[in-house]
Parts: C-alpha cells; sequence; structure tokens
C-alpha cells in the first residue's frame, strides 16, 4: 500500500512566490494547500489536520511568528512548523526558542527543504539512533543532580531538538559539530547523555535577562537514551526546540 502524501500547509504573502513554492512542493509528492497570511493559516489549522507548516515571517496582519505560538500553545509536537525568511530583523534563535522545527534562509535549496521536511516526520529520537557522528571541534561535559532537577531549575538548558550552552568565551562557528556529554548523580538507568550536536545560532548576551552561549541541535544520540530525553523534555512540559537561554 501506497504512503499517503504528506499535508502541507504554506504561508507566504507573496501570491506569485506562493504559486512557486506551492507548485514545487506539489512536484514534489506533497499534499499541499495555501494561506496568503497567518490568520487564514490558522483558520485552516483548527479545521484541517497538517503534517508540516512551512511558513514565511513577516507578513501583514498575524505573522510567522506569531502563527508559531499559536500553534506550539496548542501542540508543541503536531504539525510540525518550518519558518522562512529573507530577512533578519528577528534573531534565528527567537524562533527555535518558540518551538519551530527548523528555520531556511531565502533562497532556499528544494531538495535540502523537502529532505528536511520528510526527516523532520521521523520522531527525534529515531533520527538520532541512524545519525553517523562527524569529528567535532567543540566538546562540553558537565554533571547534574538528576536529569529531572536539572530541567526543573534550568541547569541544564534543553528543548526538545536540542540545548543552550552558556558560555563567556569565543563562541563556536555556525555549523560546527559539538560532542557533548551530561552526568547524572542520581538518574538510575540515565546516569549520562552522550552526543553529538551542531551549532545553529549564537546569543551576545546583551539583552536583558540573557545569556552569552550557542544553541544546539541534537544530531546524535543512541536510542533508549534518546527516547527518555523526548519523554523528559515533554513531561516538563517545554516548548521550545533550542531555548535562547
Amino acid at each position: 500500500m501506497a504512503k499517503a502524501p504528506i499535508r502541507l500547509l504554506v504561508v507566504e504573502d507573496e501570491v506569485e512566490l506562493l504559486d512557486v513554492v506551492s507548485r514545487l512542493f506539489t512536484s514534489l509528492g506533497f499534499q499541499v494547500k495555501v494561506a496568503s497570511d497567518g490568520q487564514a493559516a490558522w483558520g485552516l489549522c483548527e479545521s484541517e489536520d497538517f503534517d508540516i507548516v512551512l511558513s514565511d515571517v513577516r507578513m501583514r496582519g498575524l505573522n510567522g511568528l506569531e502563527l508559531l505560538k499559536r500553534l506550539k500553545a496548542r501542540n508543541a509536537d503536531r504539525p510540525k512548523v518550518v519558518m522562512m525568511s529573507g530577512y533578519s530583523d528577528i534573531p534565528i534563535s527567537k524562533f527555535y526558542a518558540e518551538g519551530a522545527d527548523g528555520f531556511f534562509e531565502k533562497p532556499f535549496s528544494s531538495e535540502s527543504v523537502r529532505q528536511f521536511l520528510i526527516d523532520g516526520l521521523v520522531p527525534s529520537f529515531e533520527r538520532w539512533a541512524k545519525y553517523n557522528r562527524k569529528p567535532a571541534s567543540e566538546r562540553v561535559s558537565f554533571t547534574f543532580r538528576s536529569f529531572d532537577e536539572a530541567l526543573r531549575t534550568r541547569s541544564l538548558k534543553a528543548g526538545r531538538q536540542g540545548f543552550f550552552q552558556p558560555s563567556d568565551a569565543q563562541l563556536p562557528m555556525l555549523g560546527t559539530f559539538v560532542d557533548f556529554e551530561f552526568h547524572f548523580r542520581d538518574s538510575p538507568g540515565l546516569e549520562k547523555i552522550e552526543g553529538q550536536g551542531i551549532v545553529r545560532f549564537h546569543q551576545s548576551g546583551e539583552a536583558p535577562q540573557t545569556l552569552a552561549g550557542f544553541g544546539v541541535e541534537i544530531l546524535q544520540l543512541e536510542l533508549s537514551v534518546g527516547k527518555k530525553w523526548v519523554e523528559h523534555v515533554r513531561d516538563w512540559g517545554i516548548v521550545a526546540s533550542i531555548p535562547e537561554s
């Protein structure tokens, strides 16, 4: 039996671009619906079930960031929300902090987005378990009392797809691979979380109540550990994919 096509909602207020993107993903096998602004997209999401929402950021009325917040407040896991923008007036960290499952700058490669959307529907712990680690130029290691206490106190600034690493040193380049180890003294069966991630954003720490550091998206974790990460983060009601700080 053939798989059902991926249900994709494309949100874009530039009519010509909306038509181009809609035709593109339809030709790639997606079942596509479109909305020309955030309010129309929200209405469709209330009445229909989508696997993925691919949304522009800057739109009249309800913009992409506000749409993202609404969708993630309703359900952090579904639909997946991927943002796209050609402007840099909103830091990328803000989208990850509000729960975005991905971000692409315009113009983007259709193949890279297609594969990202398909991969994004696979449970994260399954993706992490299949990933082959790369040589890393950064390594972080910390010890906490327990996983749950680290999440409760935000000693470990964890999200659904990664974590924020405070740092007063020179920040690693975007796209740098990072090996990480988190040790837990009082978490039987989860004494250590060891894996690899990639640096997705920097934070300067200049804004009020923010820390300098970098956001890391998880790429690799052993299957059972990845499941526990996802379960614990969900139990604590964390919406952020990668926290800002």
